[in-house]
This record gives C-alpha cells, structure tokens and sequence, in this order.
C-alpha cells in the first residue's frame, strides 16, 4: 500500500513538469509568399519561430483548402496576401485569405 501511494505523489508532482514540456511555443505569422511551380504553387509562410503544428482539410462548393496554424497569431498581411495571390492566380488560386482567432491562425486558399 505504501509503495501505491509514493508512486501516486512521485507522479502528481511530476504532472506540471510533463505538463509544461508539452507547450508548444506560440508563433507569430509575419509574412507569406508564393512561388509558382511546373505543375502548381507552393505557398512559404514565414513565422518568427518554429513552424507550429498544422492541420488541414478540403471543402467544395467553393473549392477550399484550409491550413489550422496552431499556436500562431498574425500580423496584418494584406500586402504580402494580395503579391501572393496574384502569383498563384496563374495556377487556380482566386484567393488567399489569413483569420486570426485566439490559440491559432487559419489559412483559406480558395480555387
């Protein structure tokens, strides 16, 4: 019973140091850029730190493909969107648009 008991304590004290080392550092979104390929486009995102985590998915009607930055806020980047769509519009990209909410930034390429 004692040995259950220490093991318990060993690990509630260890709960906000595994805790921690699970935090993913925020990122700050400052810039994007596109570079147009043979068979499409390649989107660069430029972040002040390490690249967060992503998720992404497909929606239709619009076509759509929308990229989670998790951990990530943004700078206003109406002037590196608009160069950057107007790059990928020679490949099928209408827009490019970048919302900020409050744990992450959310991408939507609209084709």
């Amino acid at each position: 019973m004692t040995t259950q008991v220490g093991v318990f304590c060993f690990l509630v004290a260890l709960a906000p140091v595994i805790a921690s080392a699970q935090v993913v550092q925020q990122s700050l979104l400052s810039g994007i850029e596109a570079a147009v390929l043979n068979d499409g486009v390649e989107l660069q995102l430029v972040f002040d730190g390490p690249p967060p985590p992503v998720e992404s998915f497909s929606l239709h009607s619009p076509d759509q493909l929308v990229v989670d930055l998790y951990a990530t806020s943004s700078v206003p980047l109406t002037a590196d969107i608009a160069k950057a769509t107007h790059s990928a519009q020679a490949r099928g990209v209408s827009s490019i648009e970048v919302i900020g909410a409050e744990e992450r930034s959310r991408m939507i390429v609209t084709l």
